[in-house]
Parts: C-alpha cells; sequence; structure tokens
C-alpha cells in the first residue's frame, strides 16, 4: 500500500475513533462549567441577599451590644421599646431573605425568630404571640436588670443572623 494512502486512512481513522471521545469529554467539561457558573451565581445572590438581611439589624445590634444610637433607632433605653421599633423593618428583611434558605433552614430559623420576639417563651394564643412582641425583655429588665435584657436579645439576634454567614 501507498504510505501516502496509509497515512490518509490512518489520519481519518484516527478521527473516527478521537472524534466522538473528544466530542463526549467537551460536552462533559462544558456542563460542569455551566453548572460551577451557576453555583457561583447562586452563591453570590445568596450573599447579597445575607448583606442585606445582616443590614436590617445593624442598628438595633449596635445599640445592643455597644450602646451606640443610630438615628432611625428607638429613642427609649427600654430594650422591648428599641426593638419593637424596628420589628417592620426585621420582618421585612425576613421575608426578602428566606427564600434563599432551605425548608430545614426556615424552620429553625423561625425557631429562632420566635425565642427574639419572645425570650421567655413563645405564647400558645396567635393573637399574644402577634401583639405581645419582645414584651419578654421588658419582663427581663424588671428582674434582672437593662444589661442583661439588651444581652439577651443581642445573643437572639446572633441566632437569627448565623444562617446568614457567607457563602
Amino acid at each position: 500500500m501507498d504510505p501516502t494512502i496509509a497515512t490518509i486512512l490512518g489520519t481519518i481513522l484516527g478521527a473516527c475513533l478521537a472524534g466522538p471521545i473528544t466530542f463526549h469529554y467537551s460536552k462533559r467539561l462544558i456542563r460542569q462549567s455551566h453548572k460551577n457558573t451557576i453555583e457561583v451565581f447562586k452563591r453570590q445572590e445568596f450573599n447579597k441577599a445575607a448583606a442585606q438581611f445582616r443590614n436590617a439589624f445593624l442598628g438595633e445590634t449596635l445599640y445592643l451590644r455597644d450602646n451606640v444610637r443610630i438615628k432611625g433607632v428607638g429613642t427609649s433605653s427600654r430594650t422591648n421599646e428599641v426593638l419593637n421599633t424596628a420589628i417592620f423593618k426585621h420582618m421585612k428583611a425576613l421575608v426578602r431573605f428566606e427564600p434563599f434558605l432551605s425548608v430545614k433552614e426556615r424552620e429553625v430559623m423561625y425557631r429562632a425568630w420566635d425565642e427574639y420576639c419572645h425570650p421567655e417563651g413563645t405564647p400558645q394564643d396567635q393573637s399574644k404571640k402577634r401583639d405581645f412582641r419582645f414584651n419578654g425583655y421588658m419582663d427581663i429588665e424588671d428582674s434582672k436588670g437593662g444589661e442583661e435584657a439588651k444581652n439577651i436579645a443581642l445573643q437572639n439576634i446572633n441566632k437569627i443572623l448565623e444562617f446568614a454567614g457567607l457563602k
């Protein structure tokens, strides 16, 4: 057989064998690349939402931890009153952030939320649960002092914010 024909046949045979293998491998790499891109995008979106969620609690956290007064944070020295002024802002942040959590994480977060709103135990009566948020901090202030109420509120906020760590 002529060496030129053998070379051409070898090239064609090599292309026929290597082509499908290369195609399959490339397809797998592209799929993995797309999957990685989607994961990076999801992580970025989660981190943005988590930052917004953490920022919603910033003023109250600074007040509770460092006694810093920030415009828009309650003017009272009572922990329950300061938290009551922020309830709408915190609830809005919670609703915006929850789609980024798994069902299990949401359940745990809502238990932490109930503990934040009702530090002495969540009432069974739904109207009391809704209408008497943060009153437990007033009871703690009266029995154990204002600093203890602030510390408990800060611990409860930190339990909620654990879900908003960077990924």
